[in-house]
């Protein structure tokens, strides 16, 4: 029986994830990226479940990595009207890891060198001039390459999806902006922190127990703010929260718009579409990633079980199930996880309702299980 073979596009984390784990199968993979992109440094840091994580180490690394910190507390606080902080929750797990963190640029080294070794998977550098859905191909160098699925793990502001997949969207524009750095301290942080603050919703997750990765998401009216007045902002924040005698060093601060996006269109005859270019939540406690994961975890099982029974995957119902599988959990995520955002938003009216619904929540024992359970393994499972 002839090697089913698949195109992947895209070289980001969820395009290099997917390629190396579809990569341990009885396939050959082409993994598409730009002929000539720039280097860019991705200064971000990905949250991984520990579910996720179990995954990641049986398909992606032969052992327990010291590139991913353990996190075993997440606090949550919010800014009340008077700037102080009221710690309204924490979540434990008898000390087992509730999150675990990883830099983007260290996991993608790793992750280069690992596809590097394997000889199923070839990585292309070419611009593609076509993508043909009813022949399942893609053409580059004026030659089109036949496959029996394409896989499309591209970046939100590709148009790829929409062109050939079409859009139905539930979209929402926040009008927000997430600015992104990574902080050197002279502290101890060991958990992870998520204030809700008048400017809007901050992660502090820790990197190890001198540096954590900050997203803080405020309006974008702050997009017209320079460089310098953000970082100060930044600053002036953090040494309210941290104590007083905190040393703090900023990294380049990076910042992306914010919006809630989920595509109802997943996949098109032999196409299917994972991540960011079909749905985008927002980024509150940093596990927005996990949710590609477990898709990419559902679409390695359905190639296998097919491989192994001796069924092509060309034409297969694999991403019809895959769609009806993830789409509810994918969707359900990305609601809760906005309204939430929206539960925080400031408010000069509802602050004092806030208050009193957050006094007394932390005591609901119930609430923190399924808490834990849906980070970890999601809504459905």
């Amino acid at each position: 029986m002839k090697k089913p073979k698949i195109c992947i596009i895209g070289d980001g984390l969820s395009g290099l994830i997917t390629a190396q784990i579809l990569g341990k199968l009885d396939v050959k993979i082409d993994l598409m990226s730009k002929k000539s992109q720039k280097k860019i440094i991705d200064n971000r840091t990905t949250a991984v479940s520990p579910s996720n994580y179990e995954f990641i180490l049986k398909h992606l690394l032969k052992k327990r990595s010291n590139l991913f910190f353990e996190c075993k507390k997440i606090n949550l606080y919010h800014e009340k009207e008077n700037n102080s902080f009221f710690n309204f929750m924490n979540f434990e797990n008898s000390g087992k890891n509730l999150m675990l963190i990883v830099e983007n640029k260290n996991l993608r080294k790793v992750l280069v060198s690992n596809i590097k070794k394997n000889k199923k998977i070839k990585i292309l550098k070419e611009n593609i001039e076509e993508v043909n859905i009813d022949k399942t191909s893609v053409s580059f160098k004026k030659k089109k390459h036949y496959y029996d699925m394409v896989l499309l793990c591209v970046g939100k502001n590709n148009r790829i999806v929409e062109k050939l997949i079409g859009s139905r969207f539930i979209k929402e524009d926040k009008n927000e902006i997430a600015f992104t750095c990574n902080v050197k301290h002279n502290l101890s942080i060991v958990e992870s922190k998520q204030y809700f603050l008048k400017e809007g919703p901050m992660a502090m997750l820790p990197i190890n127990n001198k540096k954590f990765s900050l997203i803080w998401s405020m309006s974008n009216s702050y997009r017209r703010y320079s460089d310098n007045e953000i970082r100060n902002l930044i600053l002036l924040k953090l040494r309210k929260i941290l104590p007083k005698e905190s040393k703090l060093n900023l990294s380049k601060i990076d910042c992306f718009p914010i919006y809630f996006k989920f595509n109802r269109n997943f996949f098109k005859n032999n196409i299917f579409a994972i991540g960011e270019s079909v749905y985008s939540v927002y980024p509150i406690a940093g596990q927005g990633f996990n949710l590609v994961l477990r898709d990419i975890e559902e679409l390695h099982k359905k190639i296998k079980e097919n491989i192994s029974l001796g069924i092509q995957i060309k034409d297969s119902l694999i991403f019809s199930d895959l769609y009806l599988n993830r789409k509810p959990e994918n969707l359900l995520y990305g609601v809760g996880i906005d309204l939430t955002q929206k539960f925080f938003r400031y408010n000069k009216l509802t602050v004092p309702i806030k208050n009193g619904l957050l006094e007394d929540i932390d005591n609901f024992k119930f609430l923190k299980k399924i808490g834990l359970k849906i980070s970890d393994k999601g809504i459905i499972n």
